[in-house]
């Protein structure tokens, strides 16, 4: 079974060595879309006083990819602007696994492909006057194959306000959660060592048949030799 843990703390250097073409609004590129953007919530309803979660979601025409929380040697990570009602805050994305991508150049990157969904906690207030509320997001992201496109868009959400809510699209949010990385202290021990040439990263107490992603939340630059 492979897992996923984010082991933070290392501080080396990217070069951002792509060429980009012009940015464009809602990504459309000699008439073809290549992301589509929305925002989803995992509840039918805002209710006063308890949190939920939106997610970013994002559909990649085939063979294009955007960017995970480190980008790697090359890339910029999608961001979230929030505009929120009063009260209202935002956490922090929280990022699903990252695949490997390695890019013309033998340049290492860490993305996705296909569909992602960025998740974001949306902590609310006790005291809510209207009867319904919207949520106001800029998102932007670079999307890439051969070449790179910087696009973004701007997003909305319109929740009605209750005393009582049910979840809503479960299967997507469920999916997109089970592939967050492991943020808990992990079940070995780890340890590495930095030279000039190179920082070596040790594990032990992992069995021989255990699969495991190394996944760097600051800085680039690091290829991994498994």
């Amino acid at each position: 079974m492979r897992k996923s843990f984010l082991l933070t703390g290392f501080a080396v250097s990217a070069a951002i060595v792509f060429s980009c073409l012009p940015g464009l609004q809602g990504q459309e590129f000699e008439g073809r879309s290549l992301v589509k953007a929305q925002l989803v919530a995992d509840t039918s309803a805002v209710v006063p006083g308890k949190s939920f979660q939106v997610g970013l979601l994002m559909e990649m025409a085939e063979g294009w990819h955007t960017y995970w929380e480190n980008a790697g040697d090359a890339g910029l990570p999608t961001k979230i602007v929030w505009s929120l009602p009063e009260g209202f805050t935002a956490g922090p994305i929280q990022w699903p696994t990252p695949k490997r991508l390695i890019e013309p150049g033998d340049i290492h990157a860490f993305g996705y492909k296909g569909r992602v969904m960025l998740l974001s906690t949306i902590q609310v207030p006790e005291n809510i006057s209207t009867p319904t509320v919207v949520l106001h997001a800029k998102a932007s992201w670079l999307v890439c194959k051969e070449s790179c496109i910087p696009g973004s868009e701007q997003l909305s959400l319109e929740l009605p306000v209750s005393n009582s809510a049910i979840p809503a699209s479960e299967p997507i949010f469920e999916h997109f959660r089970s592939s967050l990385p492991l943020t808990d202290t992990p079940p070995f021990s780890v340890s590495w060592q930095e030279t000039p040439e190179a920082t070596t990263l040790t594990l032990k107490g992992v069995s021989e048949s255990s699969e495991f992603d190394f996944l760097v939340t600051s800085g680039g630059g690091i290829h991994p030799q498994i």
